[in-house]
């Protein structure tokens, strides 16, 4: 029975020697886990701050887009405003074209009538025999 009791305490040894190893192996393993977790939870406040680098820096794209927008559509206002002030120079052009040929017209017929109103003189000098100065 000695024997036998001293057989059980040497597996109980060798139990509680296997049982300290496999404490030891899990807490090594536990020690590896966290060190993991850890390298986890820092690469993933990396990501967080590259990602909110890269909002920001979507931000300032959307930002100089809409400013370059905002650009092209007051060159576009000021193309339409420059075609709608050609239209009136033109438009402005053909009446001063028209007004002026209409003067020159006028400036013909007096040239006309002074010198249907010369001829006249001169007729009427020539019957009355006068001369005019």
């Amino acid at each position: 029975e000695l024997e036998s009791t001293q057989l059980a305490l040497e597996e109980m040894a060798i139990l509680h020697e296997n049982d300290l190893d496999l404490v030891h192996d899990l807490e090594k393993e536990l020690r590896d886990v966290r060190r993991e977790r850890e390298d986890l939870v820092r690469k993933l406040g990396h990501l967080r701050t590259d990602r909110l680098a890269m909002v920001e820096y979507i931000q300032q794209l959307v930002t100089e887009n809409q400013g370059q927008r905002d650009d092209i559509e007051e060159a576009q206002r000021q193309r339409e405003d420059a075609e709608a002030i050609r239209v009136e120079l033109v438009h402005f052009r053909d009446e001063y074209t028209e007004l002026l040929d209409k003067y020159e017209a006028k400036v013909v017929e007096i040239h006309e009538l002074r010198d249907e109103l010369e001829e006249l003189h001169h007729r009427e000098d020539l019957r009355t025999g006068e001369r005019r100065p």
